[in-house]
């Protein structure tokens, strides 16, 4: 028996897998997916997946950890972020190799916390992530993992997002006219906001229309006024757009649609939605080269725009001749085309099952 686990209360990431097996797999797997969920809230309706819901991770964990003690042959996919006690779990021996699979989101690969506590913890989690009996996640996030555990068996497999681009198109800029660019895809930190907003004014100039879609984590207003601050210092008010709002998904497609390029510069694997979106809809965009997910997108000739380089107009508009040309149908990781490789490995998973 497979039992997914989404671990972490994160609705917006765990509605669009539920969604995703819900809608789309679902009818071409032999049985009813089985979902475990911590979720303060109910998490919807999804009548083709066996659902559980679990009110905070260590529930969860708990139950985890009995059922693969009471039964070896139980297989949990671990989707994502998921709780340090299942990783405790997994270093205990509650939870075996065999019985783990787990499905990289990229947050839980990469150590950004600082300070004696968290080199601690990291030092514990590394030791747990090699653990799992396989790993599945982008070709960057797996080239990563391996430095440090190369015998782990894996996976490429992407996160599904949603399963059809925008339909708009980009009004395209006309010369003369001052480009628009989204920079980051939440008010995450990691997206590196002010760093991004100081380079597009270094390299667009003044007169640079900046949108930054910030509605979510929530309970991040200090670092929010920062950058509102810093986008004001650099650009005219009018020319800054910083939403606070939650955006649906045909709200985002559209607000994607009205940009020039996207600026991106996250150090770690993260946005491979918003990325597929701008693809679709032919909008270059900036990525850092500390990003792994570049080497799935030079590996499958898509153009990027690299943050350290030298970054022009004429480059971005390069760019997006380039994209024009792309075949979308030979993406793998688009949201279109994931299913597939998702198909293929829960196929493989469930053969671990009853080992």
């Amino acid at each position: 028996m497979m039992i997914h686990v989404l671990g972490s209360d994160i609705p917006h990431h765990n509605t669009t897998v539920l969604r995703f097996f819900n809608d789309v797999l679902a009818a071409q797997l032999p049985g009813r997916p089985v979902f475990w969920v911590v979720s303060a809230e109910s998490p919807g309706e999804y009548p083709n997946l066996d659902l559980i819901r679990y009110r905070d991770r260590r529930q969860l964990a708990t139950a985890a950890r009995r059922s693969a003690r009471r039964d070896r042959t139980i297989t949990f996919f671990l989707h994502g972020q998921f709780s340090p006690r299942i990783w405790l779990a997994l270093l205990t021996g509650a939870i075996r190799p065999h019985q783990a699979h787990w499905h990289i989101w990229g947050a839980d690969l990469y150590e950004v916390a600082a300070g004696p506590r968290a080199a601690l913890f990291y030092r514990l989690r590394r030791i747990a992530q090699g653990r799992v009996g396989r790993v599945l996640g982008t070709a960057g996030d797996l080239g990563h993992y391996r430095r440090r555990h190369p015998r782990t068996r894996s996976t490429v497999l992407y996160f599904p997002s949603r399963t059809q681009g925008p339909d708009a198109k980009l009004a395209r800029l006309r010369p003369g006219s001052s480009l628009t660019v989204l920079i980051g895809n939440s008010g995450d930190a990691s997206n590196r906001h002010v760093t991004a907003l100081r380079a597009v004014r270094e390299r667009f100039g003044a007169q640079t229309r900046v949108v930054l879609p910030c509605g979510y984590p929530a309970g991040n207003e200090t670092y929010l006024r920062a950058i509102r601050a810093e986008a004001h210092r650099l650009f005219p008010p009018g020319n800054v757009r910083l939403l606070t709002d939650l955006l649906d998904y045909r709200q985002y497609a559209d607000l994607l649609a009205e940009c020039d390029l996207g600026y991106l510069i996250f150090r770690r694997q993260q946005g491979i939605g918003t990325l597929s979106m701008l693809i679709r809809a032919q909008v270059p965009f900036v990525l850092s080269q500390d990003n792994p997910f570049l080497r799935d997108l030079t590996g499958q000739h898509v153009p990027v725009l690299v943050h350290e380089d030298r970054i022009t107009p004429a480059e971005v508009e390069r760019s997006r001749r380039q994209l024009a040309a792309l075949d979308w149908a030979q993406l793998s990781f688009t949201p279109e085309n994931c299913v597939p490789g998702w198909l293929r490995a829960l196929t493989e998973g469930a053969s671990d099952a009853g080992r």
